[in-house]
C-alpha cells in the first residue's frame, strides 16, 4: 500500500489560468461533487432492463477562500463578469486530477463578519462538462 499526501500543498487548482493559493480555513477548502447520476436504469416488470447514460454528468466544486485575498477578489471578478469558467485540480503523488469547463459560478454561499471569528468566501462553480482521473499510485 503506497503513502498518499492530500495536503493543500501537494493541491493544485486551476480557475481561468490562474492557480489558486489562498485557501481558507474549512476542512477541506477545496471539493467537488457530481450534481446528478451517471445514468437511469429503467427496469421493466418482465426483467429486462433499459440504460440511459448522461453524456455529460457535469461537476460542482466548492472553493473555499481567505477572505480579502487575491484569490477571493480574482473569482469574485469572474463571478460579477459572468465568465465562462475552466477549473482544472491535481493531487500531486496520488495521480487523481480532473478539468472542468463550460463552467459558471452559481454562487457565493453566505459569509460571516464581524464577530470573534469570520468565515471563508466560499464560491461554487457548475462546469456542465467533466473528465477525471483517480487512484493508480
Amino acid at each position: 500500500m503506497a503513502f498518499h499526501d492530500f495536503s493543500t500543498d501537494k493541491l493544485i487548482v486551476i480557475v481561468n489560468g490562474r492557480q489558486l493559493t489562498d485557501w481558507g480555513e474549512n476542512d477541506p477548502p477545496f471539493d467537488h461533487d457530481f450534481p446528478s447520476e451517471l445514468g437511469v436504469m429503467r427496469k421493466g416488470v418482465g426483467g429486462g432492463a433499459a440504460r440511459l447514460d448522461l453524456v455529460e454528468p457535469g461537476q460542482v466544486f466548492n472553493l473555499y477562500l481567505q477572505p480579502g485575498s487575491p484569490d477571493s477578489a480574482f473569482i469574485s471578478a469572474l463571478k460579477t463578469s459572468r465568465a465562462t469558467i475552466t477549473i482544472a485540480h491535481s493531487q500531486l503523488g496520488t495521480l487523481e486530477a480532473g478539468i472542468g469547463r463550460e463552467g459558471m459560478i452559481k454562487n457565493r454561499q453566505s459569509s460571516g463578519r464581524g464577530g470573534q471569528t469570520i468565515t471563508d468566501d466560499v464560491f461554487t462553480i457548475e462546469c456542465n462538462k467533466y473528465n477525471d482521473s483517480t487512484g493508480g499510485a
